[in-house]
């Protein structure tokens, strides 16, 4: 089994190269699950089999529609 790929390769590559063998067959395993501000979702590679979690980052939100009411209230 080749030497896997480091956490920067693997972003490199926008997740869609197996971290084990290097393979394009990746895809998710599960939904995207979420705790506590974290979310992260089962991979897996059908080239070798290598089972890994991705893990999102939230880095803000985008598409906001129905703010336009002056008395609408955020959460804190």
């Amino acid at each position: 089994m080749p030497t896997p790929s480091s956490n920067e390769n693997y972003v490199r590559h926008l997740g869609l190269r197996c971290p084990a063998c290097g393979a394009y067959r990746v895809v998710a395993a599960r939904l995207v699950e979420t705790d506590d501000g974290s979310a992260w979702q089962e991979m897996i590679c059908f080239e070798c089999n290598a089972t890994w979690q991705d893990i999102y980052k939230l880095v803000g939100y985008d598409n906001l529609k129905g703010a336009e009411d002056d008395t609408a209230q955020t959460a804190d």
